[in-house]
């Protein structure tokens, strides 16, 4: 299988020296970072909110939901904290 790289120019807009540098970053670390950030704390906000209307009404709906947005978005940041390298870009060059 081959890893599909998207490159981007970051260019500085401080007039501190230099031009910028060239990152490139793998698809499947956007698509990974996508689904952890956002599609893994909605999923939670609703099954929480669900499991909580069938357990205890609406106040239920609403501390279960609370509590799977929050416990996903600690387990979220456990993951990141844990899996920090492969999160980043990597630099190719400084550009001048």
């Amino acid at each position: 299988m081959q890893v599909k790289l998207r490159r981007f120019y970051v260019r500085r807009t401080r007039n501190c020296g230099g031009g910028g540098i060239l990152l490139v970053v793998a698809d499947s670390v956007i698509w990974q970072g996508m689904l952890l950030l956002y599609v893994w704390p909605l999923m939670a906000l609703i099954v929480g909110g669900v499991l909580g209307q069938v357990v205890a009404g609406e106040l239920g709906a609403m501390m279960g939901a609370f509590s799977g947005l929050f416990f996903s978005l600690l387990s979220v940041r456990w993951r990141t904290q844990r899996e920090h390298d492969n999160y980043l870009p990597i630099v190719i060059k400084k550009l001048i």
